[in-house]
């Protein structure tokens, strides 16, 4: 189901820390048991988001996805002495539909495909 009001912010809570990531699939793994990992991403470790929210872009559609961040299985997954990139492990994945919106429109940022995001009222 196609939702024009779905926007990153409209799924914080106000007591999550989270994390918004733009993927195309290429190093996604979402398992049925709703746990997976989101890889390679760029980010400052000492931000330890409680959400993760998807931002999915497939042919034809864009799906969010919602999930709980497992922080402590966070992992450090870049070479030594390139950008540091991180591995996302979640769970409690859940589908929230489908967004006619761009990314910058659904996440309100720019070009980056990782945005922390807070809850505002």
């Amino acid at each position: 189901m196609i939702q024009d009001t779905l926007t990153a912010r409209s799924l914080i809570k106000p007591e999550e820390r989270t994390l918004v990531v733009y993927t195309k699939g290429a190093v996604q793994v979402f398992n049925p048991d709703g746990t997976g990992f989101s890889a390679a991403w760029r980010f400052d470790p000492t931000y330890e988001p409680s959400r993760l929210i998807i931002y999915y872009r497939q042919a034809g559609h864009t799906q969010v996805f919602t999930a709980d961040v497992d922080v402590p299985a966070i992992t450090k997954v870049s070479a030594p002495g390139t950008p540091r990139r991180y591995s996302i492990p979640f769970k409690n994945c859940e589908d929230k539909g489908t967004t006619p919106l761009n990314w910058r429109a659904f996440a309100e940022t720019g070009a980056n495909p990782v945005r922390k995001l807070s809850y505002r009222s």
